[in-house]
């Protein structure tokens, strides 16, 4: 039976139980959601950990995001229910290229729709998913605000 290589990532790191493994092979499957997604949840080892697992995987940049790398501009182009739903926070634009802040690189049902949605090619971050909330709502907030002022 072929294995998911990203599972592979995560039984060579040694950072896992042979038991923890299983439970995540086995939720996956059952599931039909990604090796990612189950660790995530399962709490195996910490969020920072996994995404730094991810990055070395992916090849995408992990960083941890602040205010200073938002362009309230970019807030535009996707629906705040939308980046609040899948935890994706865009962060600037440069020419044809969206940079977005996610903390799962393997949904790639959401990051087909956000290129259909923004038609615009996707520059990924890797960052926690809790600081993408707060992320959004200070991004976010700018549209309330112009709107009040208008």
């Amino acid at each position: 039976m072929k294995q998911n290589p990203f599972f592979e990532t995560l039984q060579e790191s040694t950072l896992f139980q042979d038991s923890q493994l299983e439970v995540l092979m086995t939720r996956s499957k059952q599931e039909n959601t990604n090796v990612f997604s189950c660790a995530l949840d399962e709490r195996f080892i910490d969020e920072q950990t996994l995404l730094k697992l991810s990055s070395t995987y992916t090849g995408l940049p992990f960083k941890l995001i602040d205010k200073k790398s938002l362009d309230f501009k970019v807030s535009l182009l996707i629906p705040e229910s939308f980046a609040r739903e899948h935890f994706v926070c865009p962060l600037f634009q440069i020419e044809n290229t969206l940079t977005i802040g996610l903390s799962n690189p393997f949904d790639t049902r959401i990051l087909e729709e956000l290129e259909f949605m923004t038609q615009l090619s996707l520059n990924l971050v890797l960052t926690l998913k809790k600081t993408i909330g707060p992320l959004i709502s200070y991004c976010y907030s700018y549209q309330d605000n112009r709107a009040k002022s208008l």
